[in-house]
């Protein structure tokens, strides 16, 4: 449905950060369905408050394509870790789930 990039948020007086922005993609751009999904996820996404909850920072509309710019946080996501875990047939090590759902569990 998107794909997340890398991006640059620049502002006016030289202020630069990185941040991922999430590009729905151009097939679903034109579907209502799907661009009512992608909205709604923006709009949930902004109003939750955490401290392992990346932040939504805006979403743009250009070009009759929409994206989500979040912020960026360096590190493996957790699909990625389930992916590599089902490829190699192991669970994902319990460590790195009592971190997450600890983290979760905080604020």
């Amino acid at each position: 449905m998107a794909t997340v990039h890398f991006g640059r948020l620049l502002g006016p007086v030289g202020f630069s950060r990185t941040v991922a922005i999430k590009r729905l993609h151009a097939q679903f751009a034109t579907d209502p369905e799907f661009v009512s999904m992608f909205l709604d996820e923006a709009r949930l996404a902004a109003r939750v408050r955490h401290p392992n909850v990346v932040a939504t920072l805006d979403v743009v509309a250009l070009n009759s394509e929409l994206f989500l710019v979040m912020e960026y946080v360096a590190g493996e996501s957790v699909a990625n870790l389930a992916k590599m875990a089902a490829k190699a047939r192991q669970p994902i090590p319990h460590r790195i789930v009592s971190s997450i759902v600890a983290g979760a569990l905080h604020g």
